[in-house]
């Protein structure tokens, strides 16, 4: 009687599989190199350097 039990719930798991998975999703692979991460991020840093560096020259002028 379990083994039936089993299966049965078996065939429900395989009719009313309700995963939200959208079967038209394109997999985005990031095909770049470790190194080529770390420079972006170096570049990322000094562009966020150079606007700090705007924002508080601002903040001193308007201080004044």
């Amino acid at each position: 009687m379990r083994h039936l039990e089993a299966k049965a719930t078996d065939i429900d798991a395989a009719v009313f599989d309700l995963k939200a998975v959208n079967p038209n999703t394109v997999t985005k692979v990031d095909a770049h190199t470790p190194q080529e991460i770390i420079t972006n991020i170096e570049e990322q840093g000094r562009i966020v350097a150079e606007a700090l560096g705007r924002l508080s020259r601002l903040l001193a002028a308007a201080d004044e």
